[in-house]
């Protein structure tokens, strides 16, 4: 008995609850549930298989914009087959519950608030088997053709309690919550919208032109900037841009671009790298013999990339620098590095000039000295001479 009452078509009761109408493109919305235990089960409406799958962990599936009309189901997995018709307005949401049949158990939880059973069966009550769907806007099964489903859906839109709309799908995909409106002579693609008091709230706008994240002012038309932070992966800042344009990495911009390691570049254009101590470890002098050997090993050339070959540079090569200067990938260098080995070579010669001067000034006094000695010698010869000559007279 309980074999044959597997196979037998299972009853559906349809009960609905009316949430949302769109009187510019009216279209229902049918969400089909399951309560009946079953890992795998298909259901199609009109025509159309729903791509997922129903099963006890994935119990809620749906078709939005559906037009008016009288539409076949059928669902079908695990031995279990059950089938029908449904006339829907075109304005109603629908629920569907798919409930199990005499003796055959049913999911850890139903389609209910909370988990409730919907299923007279799975409640624990006497199962009855019924043709009548009901809803609140008193659908019901028919045996009337039936239509076939379109390709596209309409547009769900769903209104609060005072009938103030809270979140469209358009036919086109448009996505829109909160208040929103035309912008740029377009609507945007998606659009988020936290309105408060005074239509004042941030704003997120999404298309094919382009991410615009912005707190709007008072009204419409007034815009207010604001700070924009991403997180990206584990909580705490990725990406931040300030009211002024700047651009942080990990951190609050100071300047027009800022990374987290310190670098940053200046309102003028000027690339700082990061050079505090507080960024650094591992500090040591850099040895004049190990700048002198990096110097003579860097190669300049003329180059032009391969992105732009009409644009010149001179440089180096990654692959041919020494490794003192060179990335560990050996694809870059770091300017500053170079700089670095600039300066020391610079620096040790600049030693020896001082040097050298100060040998070449001591020679010099050595030579001045000489000079005056030879002067007063050659005076005293002179006079000692002259002495001789007047002798010889």
């Amino acid at each position: 008995m309980f074999k044959k009452m597997s196979l037998i078509v299972m009853f559906a009761i349809i009960s609905g609850l009316l949430i949302f109408n769109s009187p510019a493109k009216a279209a229902s919305t049918l969400f089909i549930c399951l309560e009946a235990s079953c890992s795998s089960m298909s259901f199609t409406l009109g025509g159309q298989t729903h791509s997922s799958k129903l099963s006890c962990d994935n119990s809620l599936i749906g078709f939005t914009g559906i037009p008016a009309g009288t539409y076949s189901w059928s669902a079908s997995g695990c031995g279990l087959t059950s089938s029908g018709t449904a006339y829907m307005n075109g304005t109603s949401i629908y629920l569907l519950t798919l409930c199990p049949p005499s003796g055959w158990p049913c999911c850890s939880k139903g389609c209910g608030t909370g988990g409730a059973y919907k299923c007279s069966g799975c409640s624990g009550s006497t199962t009855t088997t019924t043709t009548t769907a009901t809803t609140t806007t008193s659908a019901t099964t028919t045996t009337a053709a039936t239509t076939t489903l379109p390709a596209t859906s309409g547009a769900l839109v769903v209104q609060d309690s005072s009938g103030s709309r809270t979140f469209t799908v358009e036919d086109d995909g448009l996505v829109l919550t909160g208040r929103s409106y035309n912008a740029q002579g377009q609507y945007p693609g998606f659009w988020l919208d936290e309105t408060g008091t005074g239509h004042k709230g941030a704003y997120f706008v999404l298309d094919e032109n382009w991410v615009q994240v912005q707190r709007r002012a008072q009204g419409f038309g007034a815009y207010e900037a604001s700070p924009v932070f991403i997180n990206i992966g584990a909580p705490g800042l990725s990406i931040s841009v300030a009211e002024s344009g700047n651009v942080g990495f990990g951190v609050f911009a100071a300047y027009p671009l800022q990374m987290a390691s310190g670098a940053y570049c200046t309102a003028g254009g000027v690339w700082t790298n990061a050079s505090s101590r507080e960024y650094k470890t591992d500090i040591q002098a850099l040895s004049a013999q190990k700048a002198m050997d990096a110097l003579t090993q860097l190669n300049p050339v003329e180059f032009a990339y391969k992105a732009d070959r009409n644009e010149k540079h001179v440089g180096f090569i990654a692959e041919d620098a020494p490794d003192l200067v060179a990335a560990r990938d050996r694809k870059g260098m770091s300017p500053m590095d170079v700089v670095a080995v600039l300066t020391k070579v610079v620096q040790e010669q600049q030693k020896l000039i001082r040097e050298q001067k100060e040998i070449a000034q001591n020679q010099q006094i050595t030579i001045d000295n000489l000079s005056e000695k030879v002067a007063d010698l050659e005076g005293k010869l002179k006079s000692r001479n002259g002495l001789l000559d007047g002798t010889r007279n």
